[in-house]
This record gives C-alpha cells, structure tokens and sequence, in this order.
C-alpha cells in the first residue's frame, strides 16, 4: 500500500507539471470558460463554478481563491 501511494503521488505530481494554477481575481478573462473546465472535469454544474467563482471575486478574503 506504502508504495501505490509513492506511485500515486509521483503521477500527480507529473500532471501537474501540465497546469499552471491562477488566480481567477487576476485574471477574469477566464470566468466565462473555466466553470466549463471544471464542469468536464467532474461534472459537477457550470452554474456552480460560475456561481462560486463570481461570490470569490467580490469576497476578497483568502480562501476560497
């Protein structure tokens, strides 16, 4: 078990490497499109990321970002 976590760990380390992490306050251009990525990812509703996306926006508190 010690060892697929190691295994587990290395491969999302390796699909990180693939993303570059930004904050949506820096960059808003990308509110109409990243709910839409996050969406195909876990199917989880773009109403919702959006929803959440815009609530962090005018919060400016640490977290969520």
């Amino acid at each position: 078990m010690y060892i697929l976590t190691i295994l587990a760990i290395a491969d999302l380390e390796k699909m990180m490497d693939k993303y570059e992490i930004i904050k949506i306050a820096e960059h808003s251009e990308w509110l109409s499109q990243a709910p839409e990525w996050f969406h195909q990812k876990w199917q989880i509703p773009k109403s919702a990321y959006l929803e959440s996306m815009e609530a962090s926006l005018k919060n400016h508190s640490v977290i969520p970002q």
